[in-house]
């Protein structure tokens, strides 16, 4: 049974040896990366984001651990390298000191009439404190092994001409390019017509967020006089 006390002891001591910024700046990236898995799942599988601003330090780190464990197990391919990195920085289980070899048994007993010579007892071995077994401590495939990243461009294309998800649909709309007010109208609107709830990609800054979060995943986007189109796929 896991001793709750024990953990949150263990999780205050590792928050307290922690850059507060710098955990802030990953929290933040994850949070980015949250939105694009929360776009393409069914509400009760939806990941909680870390609350940054006003936050504790132990509340900030807990959130962000928890999403990348979720995350690693749901074997989502965005999940940023600056968490995973982090992540097994923290729970990277340390190299085995050199310890004392234990003394080899004699070959021949000692005759009984002969003082043994004193040996000096080894040192019991201290046993390591017991961890949380890191989840994403293996890092995910990157994207130019993963099955659901595109190989090139034409194959992106190719594949966008069947989305099989709304945020495939708007990256399909984003080959025609146009504003973001634009894209997202378009986007609004196929909804609608097709009968889909979806909650997400419902603002300008969800667009902003879902275009930077491709970018960092070889998305290649053209921006002129305002108007963005999705021109060229670069393997990350």
């Amino acid at each position: 049974m896991v001793d709750e006390k024990s953990t949150l002891e263990e999780d205050k001591a590792i928050a307290e040896g922690l850059d507060f910024n710098e955990l802030k700046a990953v929290a933040k990236e994850l949070n980015a990366a949250i939105d694009v898995y929360n776009a393409d799942v069914e509400d009760d599988q939806k990941v909680s984001k870390a609350r940054i601003v006003g936050a504790k330090k132990l509340v900030v780190f807990i959130a962000w651990r928890d999403a990348v464990d979720l995350l690693f197990d749901a074997q989502f391919e965005g999940l940023p390298e600056s968490s995973v990195n982090y992540y097994n920085a923290i729970y990277a289980e340390p190299e085995d000191a050199g310890a004392e070899p234990e003394e080899a048994e004699p070959e021949e007993a000692e005759p009984e009439e002969a003082e043994p010579e004193p040996k000096k007892e080894p040192k019991p071995k201290k046993e390591p404190k017991a961890k949380k077994e890191p989840k994403a401590k293996k890092e995910p495939k990157d994207g130019s092994s993963n099955p659901r990243s595109p190989k090139s461009f034409e194959h992106l294309k190719e594949r966008l001409k069947e989305p099989q998800s709304p945020t495939a649909h708007f990256d399909r709309i984003c080959l025609e390019g146009g504003t973001e007010e634009q894209l997202l109208a378009k986007f609004k609107k196929f909804l609608t017509d097709s009968g889909i709830e979806f909650k997400s990609l419902n603002t300008l800054h969800t667009v902003k967020t879902h275009i930077e979060y491709r970018v960092n995943h070889g998305y290649v986007y053209e921006d002129v006089n305002g108007k963005i189109k999705l021109v060229g796929y670069e393997k990350p």
